[in-house]
């Protein structure tokens, strides 16, 4: 199984630890002494966490949107495509904003690296890719609408499906 670690951004990292019963999810950033911690047991089929209230992302930050930038890049557009822009503006402005939009935040910068990474590794992955850039966007042709909860909806749906299928 094993301890893999994911850099982004300047700062922050990812370190996963597998066993045969659970996932163990960091979420670190240099010069903090806490981390966020997210786990998968695999035996019960739960999630727990335990957040770090005080770790904060940078706001207008270029990172963080895992499964979007993966999309765009199988579909060759670059860094500051609409379907990437958009994302992020809600991330930021939207979703952050939310009571619990920190924790869907944790969690998802938890657990889309593995994601990610697990549909890279697959023969279908161009179709999995394909299949999720449509319903981002039609997510961003919301957000862009200015129906946000209907985004929202759209893109929590999409990513329980993809906990589910990948995790």
């Amino acid at each position: 199984m094993g301890t893999k670690v994911i850099r982004y951004g300047p700062n922050e990292r990812l370190v996963i630890k597998n066993s045969p019963r659970q996932t163990n999810i960091y979420l670190s950033r240099k010069g903090y002494d806490k981390h966020d911690h997210i786990w998968i047991d695999k035996e019960r089929g739960t999630i727990g966490a335990r957040l770090d209230r005080s770790f904060k992302r940078e706001p207008n930050s270029h990172t963080g949107c895992f499964l979007t930038t993966a999309c765009v890049e199988y579909a060759g557009l670059p860094d500051n495509c609409a379907e990437l822009e958009t994302m992020r503006w809600f991330r930021d402005n939207f979703v952050r904003g939310l009571p619990e939009g920190d924790s869907l935040l944790t969690e998802y910068y938890a657990v889309a690296p593995l994601i990610v990474e697990r549909i890279k590794s697959r023969p279908d992955a161009p179709e999995v890719f394909e299949q999720l850039l449509g319903s981002i966007r039609t997510a961003a042709r919301l957000i862009e609408s200015r129906q946000l909860p209907d985004a929202l909806r759209i893109c929590l749906t999409e990513f329980e499906r993809l906990k589910e299928e990948y995790l």
